[in-house]
């Protein structure tokens, strides 16, 4: 496979054809590059995983463009609206998932991860595309995400047909990660998104 490397803001609509047809594409995100499939094609999910040399038992995020996104694949309640509101990219709610989210997505379990972009070029791919994609750091399995789509090309040529080159990504590190399923919420990750911060909104919103 020819691995292309392609500005960004001129190759939206490649990036949405090749999604829709069931490829891999890496993009700019708001904290690392990224790999991204559409959610609801089984076998572009098991590619991502592949690709990554991911075990098939760690369960992928996924990105939305909006609320009513959300809503469609996950029981998003206000605490999250407003949790996504204030933290719009830097943060990952994991959910109840609806039923058309495949088990293959999160790894059989009733969960997802989800995350609303606050990256121009990835919310106009996932609203064009009209569907959430499934999303994972755009590194080999257990390696550091990359910040830039040259390092990308680097670990992945070959392997996916697009990298938009759209800079370098500013935070460098994955989203907060954050389990509201429960009445005591657990925090799966650290990242750009304050911790005791986004603890302390939980408590008052």
């Amino acid at each position: 496979m020819n691995t292309e490397l392609l500005d960004a803001v001129e190759n939206i609509d490649k990036a949405v054809e090749l999604l829709r047809s069931g490829q891999i594409v890496a993009l700019h995100t708001d904290t690392v590059y990224g790999l991204a499939a559409v959610y609801n094609n089984d076998e572009a999910v098991k590619n991502l995983y592949q690709v990554k040399n991911r075990p098939f038992n760690k369960p992928f995020s996924m990105l939305v463009s909006d609320i009513e996104m959300a809503e469609k694949v996950a029981d998003v309640n206000a605490k999250a609206k407003r949790l996504f509101a204030k933290y719009k990219g830097n943060i990952t709610l994991v959910m109840n998932k609806k039923d058309n989210v495949s088990d293959i997505v999160t790894a059989n379990l009733k969960t997802v991860g989800i995350r609303i972009p606050n990256d121009s070029i990835v919310n106009e791919i996932i609203t064009k595309l009209g569907e959430p994609i499934v999303a994972s750091s755009a590194n080999l399995s257990g390696e550091i995400p990359p910040t830039t789509a040259q390092k990308v090309l680097e670990t992945l040529n070959g392997r996916i047909p697009l990298v938009l080159d759209h800079g370098k990504s500013t935070e460098g590190v994955p989203s907060t990660i954050v389990d509201i399923t429960s009445m005591v919420p657990r925090i799966l990750r650290e990242g750009p998104a304050p911790i005791a911060q986004v603890l302390r909104d939980l408590n008052t919103f």
